[in-house]
């Protein structure tokens, strides 16, 4: 019998799929060490390349390793350069970690090594500071970068989609490595292994590093007062003052159901909220489960309708009842899993601001993840938007104050968020998207259950055409760049 090989996915994101000449050099020491040294017992997959947004990529990458069933992922940015007397992949795999790197440095700007470590500045902010007085050796750390990494793919089936996102103070790779140590793993790098970082007309070098250190030295220091400002900025949005009604209606489906919520109160400050959940049409297994949930948290509450009457009565419903200053209304197949998404969201309201809305790969117009790479290109993390999708969304109480409740008569659900939007903004409210903040959503597993949803879909967009007129709906798909440049401006710096 054949004895099973060790199977390697070597990955290199590249937008362009085309490498720099010295990259390319570099790609030969590292499969020379592969397809050489390595040749028995192992199998090595290549892929350069999958023009997308480089998030995207790395999480379609992780799926091609799961469903070919790799060992290993070897990550490796098209701009890393591999010095010919290191054997990376042998040296990496020989210590058996679950994610290793060498180290390498910043290529912009000041040099700094793309080591971190976690810093908590106050209750509501954290960030990753880079190690610029790093040991020598092997070393465990936070969070590494991902330009170069080896990791075993089997640690993906511990952690859930998706393994790579953006927060506001965390790109991809860190993102990632805050998933990885939650699910139990260890991050580690190697010091003495030192690859190059290409900034033209050379890679850069550890020496570069060290002799250019005080710089390093000085922007940490720089950087810390500018931590402290967005600490306080979080803070006073997301100060203990802050409490919030989440609403969640409910339409049989308890597995989903169940997922949902389990993600909400594991990834929220529970002490904040005061849940309301509607059990549309009195389903036994979500009653069951709400009577267990409202014994186990005193915040938990529920309401039960005989007969199934759609969301938009539901939420209106619990509305009535709500207290608090913020509204949050979700539907109940989704899924949360990033402990700090109140607090991006919070930070992207303003005195301005009515509503705030998270991204997702289930939603309308500019809320899509479809829309990632517009907005990515134009580095905008905080936007302006025409819609707040009904998927996920923060609303100040006052809004429905002014503006008055869902409109019932759109019954089941169907476009009565992009009525309620249309309706914020002419009262004066701005909505905006918390572009690093991403919701998981299967979409509409529950009307799907009552109804046709293409009707459906027909039958509402119908209702909001005669109310608003076909300009202003067909305005609503549109992107607007004047409309969208205000978000340009991401934080107000006060000292």
């Amino acid at each position: 019998m054949e004895e099973k090989k060790t199977k390697v996915f070597i990955y290199i994101p590249s937008a362009t799929a085309k490498i720099d000449a010295k990259a390319v050099e570099s790609l030969y020491y590292l499969l020379s060490d592969c397809w050489g040294r390595k040749a028995d017992g192992y199998d090595f997959f290549l892929k350069i390349g999958m023009q997308m947004t480089l998030l995207d990529a790395r999480n379609e990458a992780c799926k091609w390793a799961i469903e070919n069933d790799m060992d290993y992922i070897l990550w490796l940015d098209d701009d890393m350069i591999i010095p010919p007397d290191i054997w990376l992949f042998s040296q990496l795999e020989a210590y058996d970690k679950d994610i290793i790197a060498p180290l390498f440095f910043t290529r912009k700007g000041v040099k700094l090594p793309l080591i971190f470590k976690k810093r908590k500045v106050n209750d509501y902010y954290i960030v990753y500071d880079h190690i610029v007085n790093y040991k020598k050796g092997l070393q465990k750390v936070d969070a590494v970068g991902f330009g170069c990494l080896l990791m075993k793919t089997e640690i993906l089936g511990k952690m859930q989609k998706p393994y790579f996102s953006y927060t506001e103070n965390m790109g991809e790779d860190i993102y990632f490595c805050v998933k990885a140590k939650e699910a139990g793993f260890d991050i580690w790098c190697d010091t003495d292994i030192v690859i190059g970082h290409l900034c033209p007309p050379k890679p850069n070098s550890e020496a570069e590093y060290l002799a250019e250190k005080p710089l390093a030295i000085d922007f940490i220091k720089e950087k810390r007062k500018k931590d402290r400002i967005k600490a306080n900025y979080y803070s006073k949005l997301y100060g203990d003052s802050a409490r919030f009604d989440f609403i969640m209606p409910c339409y049989k489906n308890f597995e989903i159901t169940k997922t949902a919520i389990d993600s909400i109160y594991k990834n929220s400050d529970i002490k904040r909220f005061r849940f309301t959940a509607i059990n549309d049409g009195n389903d036994t297994e979500l009653d069951k489960y709400f009577k267990d949930l409202k014994k186990k948290y005193s915040n938990f509450d529920f309401i039960t309708t005989e007969v199934a009457e759609g969301c938009v009565k539901g939420v209106n419903k619990a509305l009535k009842q709500t207290k608090n200053e913020y509204v949050l209304i979700t539907d109940n197949d989704i899924l949360i899993d990033d402990s700090q998404w109140l607090k991006a969201m919070m930070s992207t309201f303003d005195d301005t601001t009515g509503i705030v809305v998270p991204v997702s790969n289930y939603a309308f117009g500019t809320q899509c993840t479809l829309f990632n790479t517009y907005f990515m290109r134009k580095g905008l993390i905080k936007h302006y938007a025409k819609v707040a999708s009904g998927v996920f969304e923060i609303v100040k109480r006052e809004v429905f104050k002014k503006v008055g409740y869902l409109d019932e008569d759109f019954g089941l659900g169907y476009n009565v968020d992009l009525d309620f939007s249309i309706r914020a903004r002419k009262a004066g409210y701005n909505i905006r998207v918390a572009r690093d903040v991403f919701i998981f959503h299967h979409g509409s597993k529950s009307l799907k259950q009552v109804t046709d949803l293409k009707e459906l879909e027909k039958k509402t967009r119908k209702l909001l055409t005669d109310k608003w007129g076909k300009k202003e709906i067909k305005d609503l798909s549109s992107l607007d760049d004047n409309y969208f440049k205000k978000g340009e401006n991401l934080w107000i710096e006060k000292k």
